[in-house]
């Protein structure tokens, strides 16, 4: 079964769902940053830039979304896993940046 991992911005209008495997790496780059980074839309038409994911936590938390990120993507269940501030307390902001 295939796994999505799901990233709202703003539900409704800013939304990015995604194949797990398409998922390069997940850094935490400060006490209140995540970035997931991923092949975006243009890696599918030839580019090879990735695309990314903030992610702002409240501070200190940022370790524990990453793992929690990390742990579901590794799981064996399928379906969609969704990251977003409205689904997760310890995250106040996702924002997309498309071929960084």
């Amino acid at each position: 079964m295939a796994k999505i991992i799901h990233f709202v911005d703003t539900a409704g209008s800013d939304e990015h769902l995604l194949p797990v495997n398409e998922v390069k790496s997940v850094y935490v780059t400060a006490a209140t940053t995540v970035i997931v980074y991923f092949h975006g839309i243009d890696s599918f038409s030839g580019g090879t830039t990735l695309s990314k994911a903030t992610l702002t936590t409240v501070s200190g938390k940022s370790d524990e979304v990453a793992k929690r990120i990390a742990e579901r993507m590794a799981d064996g269940r399928g379906g969609v896993y969704t990251v977003s501030a409205a689904g997760d307390t310890d995250i106040s902001t996702v924002a997309f940046t498309e071929g960084t």
